[in-house]
């Protein structure tokens, strides 16, 4: 047992200027604070006396505050006091922030004995029954840096451990204890799944990953035995596939336990397309055995090698040496092209529950099926359409008045005032270099209007809807090199790039699942008018989007509009590639406010990366 690094014991940090109440709320959603209390104007140490292996871990929750605030100029004051362990002896330090990173240095400060100050004793006094032990209170830090603890109990607890591993040694058995209740499972948070991705459980439809992590989680909350299972979603092969592997040790299963915590660590893997097409598999790294353990339905005989390199590298990077050697499992076979999925979760549930692996092809109806009937309480209403926003579409200026600036804190989705209003700033300031050609960019309720165009409502809404659009008033999208659609079926925004003159459709979709309703409604939309021949389409063609996680309900607006923005403005490296992902959100809402708020795109960015947010 190795001893620790770090014993905190008391102190605080003060801020200025002050969060809001709302401020604070938001931000411990995204970072779930063990060590320190995060207040309005300070930061508190909570972790009295308590030992740490490193100054990484004692200070994570305080390093995650100075980056998730960083550039807002905070001015901080204040110290933590507490000891550090040097050549097998601790010293007294104070630990303090500059230049937004934790510092410490030698200080001295006095250990005084835990208790209460006693009066004058009075010898023909009765003593009073002992009173009942108070509430423990947060500590406080004096003017004189005091303690209420003394430094020989600090070294009492270090014995202790030492005389344990003596004893281990000389092979003198220690005195039985009693044994620990034990730990309780943590409860997996099931997110909720769009319609879009339920329908992936119809037959012959491949399961996207939203269904599959559900799915799973619902049955790792239903685990009997003591097994510590940790189970991740496919977005892990993306950050692996990235050598980000750093930020996968900040997830929340493994940034408080680390990975040795666990038994096994399992997760799906697709290869292919991640829209269309592609075959899952299933891995589950044994971290008592050693090994890497691979699922392949198809059983085809791959190996899977580029994915097992990245897993290795990454428990590399995660300092367990350990040599992993890779098993391929034996379990029931595929014998169609869409049921995968269907057996990577059928699989995963069976392990986590310990029941046999003897299900076969001719069980996947009923186990779709039973599926179904498991994860339809997570099913979100379907939102087919959206009245239109309260903006004429002819004074589409008057939404800077309107905007709900509450959409744009985190956490929240964005709706059609600020899609709106985002978009004419990006129309009237965003194609600094001119090089898109002639654009249109639709209002944020045109796609809801054209949704049901088999109506005779709809087609008049339709009709009203194109002629209230000056430039456009007698002629058709054929003049325009680009026509851009924000479109929002079932709560989730995608924008269709429409480009008759080169007879092609762009979906922009960060969910990257091929956006195939929205397609159909253009389609139909441009065939009513008769702008694209009876039975012909344009070519769909994908672009190649940062990455929402299938978690992630909320962010998929911003992801549009920034792929908008860096198109038209700034963004893009010297591949043509947007430089940002899902770690920048944070900060882009923040600067979206702002440019909103001031009516003016910020120039010359430089995306700012909050490697915690996920």
């Amino acid at each position: 047992m190795s001893n620790p690094k770090v014993i905190l014991l008391q102190g605080q940090f003060k801020f200025s200027p002050k969060l809001t109440n709302q401020q604070v709320n938001d931000n411990k959603k995204y970072h779930h604070y063990t060590n320190f209390i995060l207040n309005v104007d300070t930061i508190t140490c909570n972790s009295f006396l308590k030992m740490f292996q490193n100054e990484d871990i004692a200070f994570r929750d305080i390093k995650y505050i100075i980056q998730t605030f960083k550039g807002r100029k905070f001015k901080y004051h204040g110290e933590i006091l507490g000891l550090l362990e040097d050549n097998n002896k601790f010293k007294k330090v104070k630990f303090f922030i500059k230049n937004g990173k934790i510092n410490h240095e030698n200080c001295e400060f006095r250990l005084v004995k835990q208790g209460k100050p006693r009066g004058p004793y009075n010898k023909n006094q009765q003593p009073p029954a002992p009173p009942a032990p108070p509430a423990p209170t947060p500590p406080r830090v004096e003017k004189k840096d005091s303690f209420t603890q003394t430094e020989k109990s600090i070294s009492s607890q270090k014995q202790r451990v030492q005389k344990a591993d003596a004893s281990t040694q000389t092979g003198t058995e220690p005195k039985p204890k009693p044994k620990p209740e034990p730990e309780p499972r943590p409860i997996k948070h099931i997110t909720k799944i769009a319609p879009k991705s339920f329908r992936t459980l119809d037959d012959d439809k491949m399961l996207d990953d939203a269904v599959i992590s559900s799915y799973v989680n619902i049955h790792l909350n239903k685990q009997k035995d003591n097994r510590k299972i940790a189970f991740e979603s496919n977005y892990i092969l993306n950050l692996l596939q990235q050598n980000r592997y750093n930020e996968i040790l900040l997830w929340k299963d493994f940034r408080d336990k680390g990975l040795e915590y666990y038994d096994y660590i399992m997760f799906p893997l697709k290869r292919g397309s991640q829209d269309k097409g592609g075959h899952w598999i299933l891995c589950i790294i044994d971290m008592k055995n050693d090994k890497i353990k691979i699922y392949d339905s198809l059983q085809s005989g791959s190996t899977y090698t580029d994915f097992i390199n990245l897993i290795k590298e990454f428990l590399q990077n995660a300092n367990i040496t350990r040599n992993f050697s890779t098993v391929y499992l034996k379990g029931p076979k595929q014998e169609t092209g869409t049921d995968c999925g269907v057996f990577v979760s059928e699989y995963a549930k069976r392990f986590i529950l310990n029941e046999p692996i003897d299900f076969k092809q001719s069980d996947i109806p009923q186990i779709r099926n039973n599926m179904k009937n498991i994860v339809k309480p997570l099913l979100k209403a379907s939102i087919r359409s959206r009245s239109p926003s309260p903006n004429p579409v002819n004074n589409r200026l008057d939404i800077f008045e309107i905007i709900d600036y509450n959409s744009l804190e985190p956490g929240q989705q964005i709706d059609a005032t600020v899609m709106d209003a985002y978009l004419e700033l990006l129309s009237t300031q965003g194609n600094i270099n001119n090089s898109n050609g002639t654009f249109l960019i639709m209002p944020s309720d045109f796609f809801a209007v054209i949704y049901n165009l088999d109506s005779a409502k709809n087609k008049a809404e339709t009709l009203t809807t194109l002629r209230n659009i000056p430039i456009l008033k007698g002629k058709t999208f054929k003049i325009f090199d680009n026509v851009y659609v924000p479109c929002n079926i079932e709560n989730h925004w995608s924008i269709l790039n429409i480009m008759m003159k080169q007879n092609t459709i762009q979906v922009l979709d960060s969910r990257n699942d091929g956006c195939q309703d929205e397609v159909d409604t253009i389609h139909k939309f441009l065939h009513f008018f008769k702008w694209l021949p009876k039975g012909k389409n344009l070519t769909e063609e994908y672009v190649d989007c940062p990455e929402q996680p299938q978690n992630n309900e909320w962010d998929c607006g911003i992801f549009c509009l920034e792929m908008l923005r860096c198109t038209f403005h700034e963004g893009l490296n010297k591949d043509g590639k947007p430089i940002f992902d899902i770690h920048c959100i944070p900060d882009i809402r923040r600067r979206m406010i702002k440019e909103l708020k001031n009516k003016k795109l910020v120039k010359n960015y430089k995306y700012i990366f909050d490697e915690k947010y996920n």
